[in-house]
């Protein structure tokens, strides 16, 4: 092993000599004792790190499909050089993106990298964002679930009866929404038959509210004035 060389200041490298013993049997021959052996020398050669992230994992925790998320990776420079970053490509069906430009990181600055996660179908993905410059490389691993949203309603025929209702009486009934998902949803109500107009020139039945948020695994409750 050849340490670093402590009497120069910009010396980086760290060099290693290895010996390396491969066993094998020849499968033609009918004597299982027979065994040879090899030596293979590797030689490897590593640098001291000049980028360091603020996390080796990123996670985006569970997604809908279709909706994105962004954060941020700090890359800090505690090197003695320049460092211009350029970008190994990400998988164009891997949810992932990079949104912002690489940029040249002096000595002791910290530049962000802007992480966006768009999840295309419910599964979970994964993969490593690797950046790069003439010297040296980092890289974070990317986490993130995409899922979809799920709601039940009761009652769970859909159907709410109001019966006879007198005239210019009005009548008030309530139907719940349950999320059934692990996240949030967001919920938007329409009539999509509207009815015959009354004549104060309103719809007939009235939904409130006709928006709002579920929490997750939480129920919501609606009011149908008719």
């Amino acid at each position: 092993m050849t340490n670093f060389d402590i009497q120069e200041e910009f010396a980086r490298t760290q060099h290693y000599n290895w010996l390396l013993p491969v066993y094998f049997r020849n499968m033609d021959t009918s004597h299982d004792d027979v065994v040879k052996t090899l030596f293979l020398e590797v030689r490897t050669t590593t640098v001291p790190k000049t980028l360091v992230p603020n996390t080796d994992v990123l996670e985006f925790g569970e997604i809908p499909v279709a909706f994105k998320k962004t954060q941020e990776i700090l890359i800090k420079n505690v090197g003695t050089m320049e460092e211009t970053l350029r970008l190994q490509a990400l998988s164009p069906f891997g949810g992932f993106s990079v949104l912002n430009a690489m940029r040249t990181i002096k000595p002791g600055e910290t530049k962000p990298i802007v992480i966006q996660f768009e999840p295309l179908a419910q599964q979970i993905y994964e993969e490593r964002v690797v950046m790069f410059s003439d010297h040296t490389m980092v890289s974070v691993n990317l986490k993130g679930t995409g899922v979809r949203p799920e709601v039940k309603i009761t009652p769970e025929d859909g159907l709410v009866p109001f019966g006879n209702i007198l005239l210019s009486e009005t009548s008030e009934k309530t139907f719940s929404i349950q999320n059934v998902s692990s996240f949030p949803v967001n919920f938007n109500l329409e009539s999509l038959v509207h009815g015959v107009e009354n004549h104060r020139k309103q719809v007939p039945f009235v939904l409130v509210p006709k928006q709002g948020t579920i929490q997750a695994n939480q129920s919501y409750e609606v009011k149908i004035i008719f």
